[in-house]
């Protein structure tokens, strides 16, 4: 599961690729028509859609605590502060509201059909990369994690 790229820090890493020109134009759609809080809130569904329904489905988070679990109210109003004209047009009983709701989200997530509740990128921290993107020893450590993980469960 990916959400998003390695451009910038933002919490959960929810957000869309931006076009690689950088260009004001680019920048201008970003800042006015992204919604952190949606992206966020259709990914969490996709993943209890995909609990519910599949069997032995299990997920591999590729960012450091992607899914924010432990989210707070300050993480979650720096998500929604990616859009400045929603964020500008919101109040704080709102902003509540949309918050719980996150929560509840993430509740009814089963964490225990996750690989591992590390992110991959902090799992192969000390293999090559290339760009960012790991070369085949990280694909190789990543293999045999995942391996270990599904032999564990007797599935492997």
């Amino acid at each position: 599961m990916e959400t998003g790229s390695g451009h910038g820090s933002k919490p959960g890493r929810i957000y869309q690729h931006l076009a690689s020109d950088n260009s004001a134009e680019s920048e201008y759609v970003f800042k006015n028509f992204f919604n952190g809080y949606k992206n966020y809130c259709d990914m969490l569904r996709m993943i209890i859609s995909l609990q519910n329904l599949a069997t032995n489905c299990y997920f591999l988070d590729t960012y450091h605590n992607n899914l924010l679990f432990d989210i707070t109210k300050d993480d979650f109003k720096k998500i929604l502060s990616y859009n400045s004209v929603i964020l500008d047009n919101i109040d704080d009983e709102r902003i509540d509201d949309k918050f719980n709701k996150v929560k509840m989200l993430t509740s009814q997530i089963n964490q225990n059909l996750f690989v591992s509740l590390e992110s991959y990128q902090s799992l192969i921290q000390d293999c090559s990369f290339d760009l960012g993107h790991p070369l085949q020893d990280g694909h190789s450590k990543i293999a045999g994690i995942v391996t270990k993980f599904l032999r564990e469960n007797n599935h492997g």
